[in-house]
């Protein structure tokens, strides 16, 4: 039997969109590995979290800025040089002196920096692939996208993580550099359709967009699964080693379960999207993620935990695909990017509350009660999804500014 390709992967720009981003993700799965990791050890848990929350915030600030910069000129310039920076970035790594307070700075500098990198490269990404290929291939592009995400970013970090006692710190972080240097040179020979003059006209006034509100319920209670999987990574190893008793290797292998369900969603989702409308998908992904969330109020255990990772991965992932799609779909190319930045912004918010409310309310709440707190908080895609449905109707025209 002959195996088939997908005529999208037979056009060049989306072959080299594709690589690049693999590279990317690769550097990217280590870094927000390592970097976490390493400032830990020379510091504490605590400050890294009181940092992390605090970067949430900074980039909350900056996302209409992004947004301006990604619509403003071409994205493959964009991408090029967020890669190059964090090229930049490693390198100076690379050749620190381990140890002391300059070192515990440049550790500071570096994971803000790459908080920064990380909302360029999604946002500007975002935009590129739509500019790259037709209606009828976003869902299916996503999808591969999602995949190479899930693939490069676990297998790097986990590789990483295994090689630190047996490479130096500093050809860690050479690998990281190289395998940025490299996307960037690859995004730099895409051919992207030139970008229309009056696009680098963009000024601070066009922060003033008025998006479709429909769309901005759809997409934030797209989010919250997303959200969740940030919050999971403080509940999950807390949950795993106080709550369960349990080992590093138990944490290892619910991760994995969670990689898994994400690859195999990203390689199915192009299909999908092609039988059902990434709208159904995206109110199945929402309401599928409270479900299994749920399941852990009456079972817990590493078998249930893994089991539920494998949902949160296949739920998390389509939803992130579907709501991408109908962005994508609805939303022009011209300012596709201040709309991405716009709907980060409220993303970031929520998880920066999210986070604050669980770090502090479980100070005083014994954490076998988590998932309680998860479920209720994932219950509220469904509710904004069911406000949106009800009160602001989407229109499914595609539109440039709404």
């Amino acid at each position: 039997m002959r195996l088939k390709i997908s005529p999208l992967l037979l056009e060049r720009k989306i072959r080299q969109m594709l690589l690049a981003n693999f590279c990317a993700s690769a550097a990217v799965g280590i870094a927000s590995i390592l970097i976490p990791w390493l400032f830990i050890k020379e510091s504490s848990s605590n400050t890294f979290t009181i940092l992390a929350t605090i970067t949430i915030f900074l980039i909350m600030y900056i996302m209409p800025m992004i947004g301006r910069i990604i619509d403003r000129g071409q994205r493959t310039t964009v991408l090029m040089t967020t890669s190059t920076c964090g090229c930049l970035l490693f390198c100076a790594l690379a050749f620190l002196p381990i140890g002391g307070m300059i070192y515990l700075t440049s550790l500071l500098v570096a994971y803000v920096l790459m908080q920064v990198y990380f909302n360029f490269y999604y946002t500007a990404r975002g935009a590129l692939a739509q500019s790259l290929t037709v209606r009828e291939n976003y869902g299916k592009l996503n999808g591969w996208l999602e995949v190479e995400n899930q693939i490069a970013a676990f297998s790097a970090g986990t590789i990483a993580v295994l090689l630190l006692d047996i490479l130096p710190m500093e050809a860690i972080f050479i690998v990281c550099a190289l395998s940025l240097a490299l996307s960037a040179f690859l995004f730099g020979r895409i051919d992207e359709p030139v970008r229309p003059l009056q696009a680098k006209k963009i000024t601070a006034a066009s922060d003033d967009l008025n998006f479709n509100k429909a769309l901005i319920y759809l997409v934030t209670a797209g989010n919250i699964p997303f959200i969740c999987v940030m919050l999971l990574n403080i509940i999950k190893p807390v949950f795993v080693a106080d709550v369960l008793k349990s080992d590093a290797q138990s944490l290892a292998l619910v991760t994995l379960s969670y990689t898994v369900g994400a690859i195999l969603t990203g390689a199915f989702s192009g299909m999908l999207l092609t039988r059902i409308d990434p709208y159904v998908s995206l109110v199945t992904a929402v309401c599928g993620f409270v479900l299994v969330t749920a399941f852990l109020i009456f079972e817990d255990g590493i078998v249930s935990l893994c089991v539920v990772s494998v949902g949160w991965g296949v739920f998390n992932s389509l939803s992130r695909i579907s709501r991408q799609t109908i962005a994508m779909e609805l939303v022009s190319n011209d300012v596709i990017g201040r709309f991405i930045a716009y709907t980060q912004r409220i993303n970031l918010f929520i998880r920066g509350v999210v986070i604050i409310s669980y770090t502090t309310l479980f100070l005083y709440v014994d954490y076998a009660y988590s998932f309680w707190f998860l479920t209720v908080f994932a219950a509220f895609g469904p509710m904004l999804l069911l406000y949106q449905q009800q009160k602001h109707p989407l229109d499914r025209t595609p539109e440039g500014q709404a």
